[in-house]
């Protein structure tokens, strides 16, 4: 246009900054397990950002989780609720991937065991009282967990009563175990 002179001014370019794509990850809650079950190792995830393409398939190929726990001596995670970390190793320069809070959540729930007391049969007066034994009515223990129940398990009789037993019937508990 004749009406103008334009001139470019020194340096005559302008910038465009491409800055990296914000990614934050969080592991979801987990569906609670049961004491004795093997801890899952793979956990689903919720991105508040997105990737491009083909990139989020690249990213969870290399997407790892550990739980804030570490195993009891059984190989599995006492009962309690832990913290999913999701950890990954893929690199591309072009997101930035972080950790969004709170933490998705492992919850341990207790395992249901039903025992009893057997019946101890019967004796003569002055006999001498008889071993008390139990067993499991419905759900198993774990591991080592069933020795440990039975060492601190002990037997009362009601009436409570002393041997020589006197003549009559007497009720059998399961005292001294602890969930």
């Amino acid at each position: 246009n004749d009406n103008y002179t334009i001139t470019l001014a020194s340096p005559g370019t302008g910038t465009l900054t491409i800055d990296p794509r914000a990614v934050p990850i969080k592991a979801n809650d987990a569906a609670p397990i049961v004491y004795g079950t093997e801890a899952p190792t793979i956990f689903s995830y919720t991105l508040t950002g997105n990737f491009v393409g083909g990139d989020e398939a690249d990213f969870a190929a290399t997407l790892s989780y550990s739980i804030g726990a570490p195993m009891n001596g059984d190989g599995f995670l006492d009962v309690g609720s832990y913290p999913i970390t999701p950890s990954w190793t893929y690199s591309n320069g072009n997101y930035a991937i972080t950790l969004a809070t709170p933490k998705g959540t492992l919850t341990v729930t207790q395992r249901p065991v039903t025992v009893t007391v057997n019946n101890a049969g019967s004796i003569h007066y002055a006999d001498p009282t008889p071993s008390f034994t139990w067993s499991i009515v419905t759900g198993s223990f774990v591991g080592s967990d069933q020795a440990n129940f039975s060492a601190g398990v002990s037997f009362q009789l009601t009436p409570n009563a002393t041997p020589p037993l006197p003549v009559g019937s007497y009720t059998i508990s399961l005292v001294g175990y602890t969930n």
